[in-house]
Parts: structure tokens; C-alpha cells; sequence
């Protein structure tokens, strides 16, 4: 029994601490830009994007990405299925709550989809694919990221996982909703931003 509650503990403090590293933070601020200061002031990937230009998102983009499939991954180590389910969810918290950036962060897409990619590598493609569409034909990321979002679910559903990984993937993908609460606003105003990558700088 105590070593069980020592495993869930190492679990959730690991994946808590690779969620939690601010990528865009870091090398933004390597670049000289507090990101929080700038553009929106999210910690993410699409205002490094509008702020630094591509180049310096697509570090971000990988970094957030691969935090959230080694938190996914050392959790299915530990703790086979459920430790990895447990560390999936803990990690895009924390990329929302970084203990590292006073308790701020993105919105967790990026994080999800690197959970999604240890969990379920089709359904990965299927919902980035979805995105980067969406964002490219529109100028929206964060249509294309409501969307993918949405399609997490239906597509781990379609490759046949365990109900209970569609359940937990099912509430990470309301969270990134709820996430995006403000983007809904602006989306349904007419006022929400387009992606306008920066000059290199």
C-alpha cells in the first residue's frame, strides 16, 4: 500500500514538473521578450508565434509537445495505464500552472497533443493535421485548436482505446476548451486575432 502511494506521488511530482517547464518563457526570453508581457501575454505557442516569428514557435511547439509525451510516458513506466492516464492529465495542468512562472502558463494544447501522441500516435496526426489546417485556411489558431479539441475524443473513439482513456482525455480536451473561453468570446464577436507571424528577429 505505501509503496502504491509513493509511486502515484513520483508519478504526479514528475509529471507536474516536465508540464510545468516554460518553454515559451525560456526562449523567449533567451530572444530578450518577457512573452508575458507581449501580444496576448499567454505563454504559448501561437503568441511566440505573432511575437518572434516561427522559428523560435516551432522550439516551443516541440518542447511543449515532447514534455507532455515523456510526462505520458514515464507515468505508463511507473504506473502502467493509469499512471500514465494520471500523468497525462497532471502535465497539462501544469503547463497551465507552472510553479516556474508564478503559476501561469498556455492553454495546454500543445501539452495535450503530446499526451495524445504517446497515447494514441493516428488520432495525433488526425487532430494536428485538423489544426494546423484550420488555423492556415482561417488565421485562427485558436479555431483550429477548439476544433482538434473537440475531435480528440471522437478519434480515440474511433481507434478503439479503453473507455476510461476516452473519459480522461475526454475532460482534458473540456479543460482546453474552458481554456479558450475568451477566444470563444472574441470568435463569436468578430474580434478575435489572426495569426501574424513576426519578422525574424
Amino acid at each position: 500500500m505505501g509503496s502504491g502511494i509513493l509511486r502515484i506521488g513520483v508519478i504526479i511530482l514528475a509529471a507536474y514538473l516536465l508540464g510545468a517547464i516554460p518553454f515559451a518563457q525560456l526562449v523567449s526570453r533567451a530572444r530578450g521578450v518577457d512573452i508575458f508581457s507581449v501580444g496576448s501575454g499567454n505563454a504559448g505557442f501561437t503568441n511566440v508565434l505573432r511575437v518572434l516569428g516561427g522559428r523560435t514557435a516551432s522550439i516551443v511547439l516541440v518542447g511543449d509537445i515532447l514534455k507532455g509525451t515523456l510526462a505520458a510516458g514515464i507515468g505508463d513506466w511507473l504506473g502502467n495505464e493509469w499512471g500514465m492516464l494520471l500523468a497525462s492529465a497532471v502535465a497539462v495542468l501544469a503547463h497551465t500552472l507552472s510553479i516556474f512562472v508564478h503559476f501561469r502558463g498556455g492553454k495546454g494544447v500543445a501539452t495535450g497533443a503530446g499526451v495524445l501522441l504517446y497515447v494514441s500516435p493516428l488520432s495525433f496526426l488526425v487532430c494536428g493535421s485538423t489544426l494546423a489546417l484550420l488555423a492556415y485556411t482561417t488565421g485562427y489558431m485558436s479555431l483550429g485548436s477548439l476544433a482538434a479539441a473537440v475531435l480528440c475524443p471522437i478519434m480515440l473513439v474511433l481507434t478503439d482505446q479503453h473507455p476510461v482513456v476516452i473519459a480522461v482525455f475526454t475532460c482534458c480536451a473540456l479543460f482546453v476548451i474552458w481554456k479558450h473561453r475568451s477566444n470563444i468570446r472574441r470568435l463569436r464577436a468578430g474580434t478575435e486575432n489572426k495569426i501574424r507571424p513576426a519578422k525574424k528577429r
